[in-house]
């Protein structure tokens, strides 16, 4: 069994780049995974096909397209 079977990791900026590749790892190896990221509407397809990979591995994947430095639009 994987030591990261039942943990959460939370990847900021998780939609693309080294986030991304982060959290397809993570997930790979068992850890459920908590996406906060900033993308405009016209990114989301393809953002969502590798959540959907992500979560073909059996693990949780929560995503929130959020500003995570803006106070206002976190409280």
């Amino acid at each position: 069994m994987s030591e990261f079977k039942n943990q959460w990791a939370l990847i900021l900026g998780g939609s693309s780049g080294l986030g991304l590749a982060s959290a397809i790892k993570l997930a790979s190896e068992g850890m459920n995974i908590c996406i906060v990221h900033r993308d405009r509407k016209n990114n989301l397809a393809a953002f969502q096909e590798e959540v959907n990979k992500m979560k073909s591995f059996g693990v949780l994947v929560k995503t929130f397209n959020q500003d995570a430095l803006r106070g206002d639009v976190r409280n």
